[in-house]
């Protein structure tokens, strides 16, 4: 089970990762894709929320009907898999010593 609370996507970014901010949520964007019209990125999900509660308005730009088939994956995805495998990586606890019989 993921812990959300403690995820990845939950932290404050670090200042040199800042440019992978959501610009809906603040956090770190998951899954980013981009707009056509104001070119910022949004976690695909959050973004998706967004067009529909808005009426498929831009909330970067207020651009009327951004449809969906409009956002385009994002290829900061690799980078921020990665930033993602590493953190992960680094919050796992050191393996135990092994035990001595």
């Amino acid at each position: 089970m993921i812990d959300k609370i403690n995820d990845v996507y939950s932290q404050s970014l670090p200042a040199e990762h800042k440019d992978w901010e959501c610009q809906l949520c603040g956090k770190l964007v998951r899954d980013p894709v981009r707009t056509s019209c104001c070119k910022k990125f949004y976690c695909d999900h959050g973004m998706q929320s967004a067009l529909f509660e808005s009426d498929l308005v831009c909330p970067g730009c207020n651009t009327n009907e951004v449809l969906l088939q409009d956002l385009k994956p994002d290829e900061v995805r690799t980078h921020v898999a990665e930033y993602s495998q590493k953190w992960e990586e680094q919050r796992k606890p050191a393996s135990p010593p092994p035990e001595i019989k």
